[in-house]
């Protein structure tokens, strides 16, 4: 991965997606990147800093639903 590329951890973007009501469609919109973009970082592939900061700022923009987080199940141990 280049030093100009990050990646996101793409099990939190999906809760993070779903603690916010959001699909992969309404990040894109929202953060005015392209739907492949969000679906790179939903797979943990490496993406401009502009994109992180872009998915990062979109989603510090919208409040969690209330009790979602209590909705949401822990990842089964192995």
């Amino acid at each position: 991965m280049s030093a100009l590329h990050a990646a996101l951890d793409g099990d939190e973007l999906r809760r993070q997606l779903t603690l916010r009501g959001m699909t992969a469609s309404d990040l894109a919109r929202l953060a005015e990147i392209s739907p492949p973009t969000v679906s790179q970082a939903l797979r943990g592939r490496a993406l401009s800093p502009h994109s992180v900061r872009a998915i990062i700022c979109a989603l510090a923009g919208v409040d969690p639903l209330p009790g979602s987080a209590a909705l949401i199940a822990a990842p089964a141990s192995p």
